[in-house]
């Protein structure tokens, strides 16, 4: 979106909301989503973007692969189907490189590859049963991944049922909307329910039997966890070669492209330039 108000072109094989129907806010180019779409089809429409013309190419684009979220949830973090899958990918990535040096533009792209999150393993012998704890309270229970939203059907149900979860307070921690912890971002929008139930890392929140999820790995856990950090490589001439770094945020990476492009960030981010600029090679 920042790049289409400041006339810079951009393309998006596939970056989840790509194809959304205001026609400002999606990419010049874009592939609607499609879950099945064999590798080469991807690698091949990004070469096709990169040799357009210099007027009509992107200068940015998102390419998109699921593929070890899928492995990640179905067979869990340690296992051998995702230690395939990541080899799988790695190659993807080999290939993707492979064609951009043999069409010429080796020197005239830079590349960003990371993940949007990490995984933790799950079992069913790590479960919080909050239908239970409830029981006697009518409510609506709102499961987000690896955290829950309650509701009270009855406003003055609402001290009521926060006190009982506090009273039941084991391998989770309840808070009421207004007191949750300030680095989690996640009080002010009115959207958010009064009460909200965080869970330890790897444990299960079930409470409606028919959205339960037997996922044997999951992530939405607290991101001070290093089960929930991702990785972060960087190729390309604007940034520095062999440089090795500690964590960063993935919230910092849209003000760093800001500055790759020369524009200005939007205000109303948590991410911060000077967190992450000392990546890029200083000309």
């Amino acid at each position: 979106e920042t790049l289409r108000k400041n006339g810079i072109k951009s393309a998006s094989y596939f970056w989840p909301g790509s194809e959304v129907t205001d026609a400002e806010r999606r990419p010049d180019y874009y592939k609607t989503f499609k879950h099945d779409e064999l590798p080469e089809a991807k690698i091949s429409g990004i070469l096709s973007w990169l040799k357009m013309s210099e007027a009509e190419r992107p200068k940015f684009i998102t390419l998109y692969f699921h593929d070890t979220d899928g492995a990640g949830h179905h067979f869990g973090p340690d296992s051998p189907q995702i230690d395939s899958t990541i080899h799988f990918l790695d190659s993807i990535v080999g290939v993707l490189l492979t064609r951009i040096d043999q069409i010429g533009m080796k020197d005239s792209v830079n590349i960003i590859v990371l993940s949007d999150h990490g995984m933790t393993a799950m079992s069913k012998t790590r479960e919080i049963d909050l239908k239970e704890i409830l029981k006697g309270h009518e409510a609506d229970v709102n499961l987000m991944s690896s955290m829950a939203m309650i509701l009270p059907n009855d406003s003055n149900d609402l001290e009521k049922i926060y006190f009982k979860l506090k009273k039941n307070e084991k391998h989770y921690k309840v808070y009421k909307k207004n007191n949750m912890p300030l680095y989690f971002h996640f009080s002010s929008n009115p959207y958010i329910y009064p009460i909200i139930v965080v869970p330890d890392l790897g444990w299960r929140l079930k409470y409606d039997p028919k959205r339960y999820h037997d996922a044997l790995g999951e992530h939405g856990f607290d991101n001070y966890q290093t089960d929930m950090h991702g990785i972060f490589f960087a190729v390309g001439n604007i940034f520095k070669k062999n440089y090795k770094i500690g964590t960063i945020n993935n919230i910092d990476i849209y003000p760093l492209l800001c500055q790759i492009y020369g524009l200005t960030p939007k205000k109303n981010i948590d991410g911060k330039t000077e967190r992450i600029e000392f990546i890029l090679e200083r000309k």
